[in-house]
């Protein structure tokens, strides 16, 4: 803040709000300034903030609109506040600056963000925690999985297993893909049924106390179908590299490269369009990414703290597709799997 010449910063991201309060966030603002921070929030969720008003002031509006309260907390004065211009709605931006006046606006964004990409002790320990869990699920479920059964019912079984494990919920919308539907990269389960000789692909998360896991495994239902285990073993070779080159200093995209050109030297280079991984904790994407370009931005430099995943997968559209995914910690001196599922193409091949 003192960076940006400002006393006073207004954050409005529900996991931002939930990495410094540890309040989860929900509809509710945070004013940093002089003195004790102060939380906006509303009836609803009174009680729930019971546990921060040591750290924060908490007030609780009736009435008025969350702008409205804003500026009253800010009262009249030459007081410039922050603004995170990726989360505000152009209408609140509008009507800040009908309450404060423009002058007193200062656009800001990546500053709590910047703190998230690495994340501590305690923040790992809960993601490996995350990931425990939605192993665990998925071994509870693979013994079930036979022919016959619609995409949608194994997701919903994972979905359970990992709730009643004690998962806050899924990470994100699991995605279940059987036969040629593994072809796309965010495919949704549906009616299409699991069958004999076709590729399964599973990618899924649990969420704890916020923080999410993220992993992908491919599966085959009997014989490997033609050509896919070939394609299983290149990607599983551009993964295990990608994962050796992790250390702190090296570029996310000098990465991205080296799974890339493994995939590319094999024919396969048009067929990996997404990025190598991305960053994970109170988001499911966050930086920092690994790819290419990254998303348009300079690549990032991997710091110790920082938790991505490795994610390479080769998609021929209307034939299947192939993705293996695990969750990497950056340590001082390398890094460190926290995903422990196996991998080879043994334990990939059910029943």
């Amino acid at each position: 803040m003192r960076s940006k010449g400002l006393s006073t910063l207004l954050v409005t991201n529900p996991p931002d709000v939930r990495y410094l309060t540890s309040f989860h966030g929900e509809a509710s603002w945070l004013i940093i300034g002089p003195g004790k921070p102060v939380v906006i929030s509303d009836f609803r969720l009174a009680e729930d903030l019971a546990p921060i008003r040591s750290l924060a002031k908490v007030v609780i509006r009736s009435g008025e609109t969350m702008v409205d309260a804003v500026a009253k907390v800010m009262g009249r004065g030459r007081t410039k506040l922050g603004v995170p211009r990726a989360h505000l709605t152009l209408d609140e931006y509008a009507q800040l600056t009908s309450a404060l006046g423009a002058s007193r606006l200062v656009a800001t964004g990546g500053l709590i963000g910047a703190l998230r990409e690495r994340k501590d002790a305690g923040e790992v320990t809960v993601l490996r925690k995350a990931i425990r869990m939605q192993e665990a699920a998925l071994r509870n479920v693979l013994p079930t999985i036979e022919p016959g059964q619609t995409e949608s019912e194994v997701c919903a079984l994972l979905e359970y297993e990992m709730k009643a494990l004690g998962a806050d919920g899924p990470s994100f919308e699991t995605i279940i893909a059987a036969g040629a539907n593994s072809s796309k990269p965010h495919a949704r389960p549906g009616r299409t049924k699991v069958r004999r000789g076709q590729l399964l692909l599973i990618d899924w998360g649990a969420c704890v106390q916020g923080y999410h896991g993220d992993l992908t495994r491919t599966f085959t239902i009997g014989k490997w179908p033609r050509k896919f285990e070939d394609i299983y073993s290149i990607v599983l070779d551009a993964q295990l590299a990608a994962i050796d080159a992790i250390k702190p200093g090296i570029l996310s995209s000098d990465v991205d490269k080296v799974a890339r050109d493994i995939i590319t030297k094999a024919g396969y280079g048009d067929a990996f369009g997404h990025g190598l991984g991305h960053g994970i904790g109170l988001n499911i994407h966050e930086a920092p990414s690994l790819g290419r370009t990254a998303s348009g931005r300079p690549p990032s430099v991997l710091q110790p703290g920082m938790v991505v995943t490795v994610e390479p997968g080769i998609y021929l559209p209307g034939a299947g597709g192939v993705r293996i995914e695990d969750d990497v910690l950056v340590t001082e001196r390398g890094r460190r799997v926290l995903s422990t599922l196996p991998k080879d193409k043994k334990w990939a091949k059910l029943a």
